[in-house]
């Protein structure tokens, strides 16, 4: 039996935290996921693709990186989260910017659709204005 949405949410996010590689994506999205938002932003590859180059690029360019759900809450198969990602930027290139050694804060919204054990569908948005802020002149932002 496939663990509720909110709990497959949480799994997830806990994989992001713990594993040191993105394979665990495909046994939490469906192979017809669908995003919409800031992955949207990534051309060209599937929306499965996009989420794993979303999260490689953050594990390249971060140390320490750590994600804290804020918020949760879950109607039906619909899972909602607010969360914050943290981390070094001292390891590599992150979205064209060398590594600065600054620490990085910044939330992320997220509505994920659970079908059958598996995310379907997912609306999210991250503080990008936030982030690039920190990459380029060191102040963290809350």
């Amino acid at each position: 039996m496939s663990p509720d949405p909110i709990t497959l949410i949480r799994n997830f996010i806990q994989e992001v935290n713990e594993s040191p590689k993105v394979d665990f994506i495909e046994s939490y999205l469906s192979s017809e996921f669908k995003a919409h938002g800031s992955a949207d932003e990534l051309d060209g590859k599937t929306d499965r693709d996009k989420v794993k180059d979303f999260l490689e690029d953050l594990r390249e360019g971060l140390s320490g990186l750590s994600v804290k759900v804020l918020v949760e809450f879950s109607k039906e198969e619909l899972v909602a989260t607010v969360s914050e990602y943290r981390g070094v930027h001292d390891k590599g290139t992150l979205w064209g910017v060398s590594p600065t050694g600054n620490s990085i804060s910044f939330l992320a919204i997220g509505i994920n659709r659970v079908i059958d054990g598996r995310v379907v569908e997912h609306w999210g948005l991250f503080d990008t204005a936030a982030l690039m802020t920190q990459l380029s002149s060191g102040d963290e932002i809350n």
